[in-house]
């Protein structure tokens, strides 16, 4: 993990250095370096970047495009960290059905929403509809990626998914 952050840090500089702060694909490697803040603990950093990177995208693209959308369901995780699991509820609600209109109901992107939504869902003692939504993403996600996915079988562990950005190599 070391190693990822460093690489991530290096990677977040020489797109905002080159295409500058407010690129949209400065913002991306925002996310993928909150990712792992997050998962090596430092959810205020990852809150942080994930906040400036939700700003830039939403002026930059607008509220509906692919990257802002990934930027909200990564910050929905962070809210869950946080334990406000209501307001990553309410997050991954909207952002899985602007997943749904613009990507389709089986993009990854989708099913890694949905499945982080039935996590919710199952937090704040919604069990029943959490229950459903697991078995209908699962269903998808077997059909679209196979048993073996890592996403799959996160799912399968119930643990939260996350979104990367791919950005063009400079």
């Amino acid at each position: 993990m070391d190693e990822a952050t460093e690489l991530l840090e290096k990677t977040f500089r020489g797109f905002r250095n080159v295409l500058g702060v407010d690129h949209p694909f400065a913002h991306g490697c925002a996310l993928n370096l909150a990712l792992v803040y997050r998962q090596l603990g430092r959810v205020e950093e990852a809150e942080k970047l994930l906040t400036d990177a939700l700003a830039g995208l939403q002026a930059r693209l607008g509220e509906r495009h692919h990257y802002t959308l990934i930027c909200v369901a990564s910050l929905a995780s962070v809210r869950a960290v946080f334990g406000h699991p209501d307001e990553a509820l309410a997050m991954g609600e909207r952002t899985l059905a602007e997943f749904r209109d613009l990507l389709g109901p089986d993009h990854p992107h989708t099913l890694s929403c949905a499945s982080n939504v039935a996590l919710d869902l199952a937090t704040i003692g919604r069990e029943d509809e959490s229950a459903e939504l697991s078995k209908e993403t699962m269903g998808r996600y077997r059909g679209i990626l196979g048993e073996t996915h890592p996403d799959v079988q996160a799912e399968l562990r119930a643990e939260r998914l996350d979104f990367d950005f791919e950005p063009p190599h400079l």
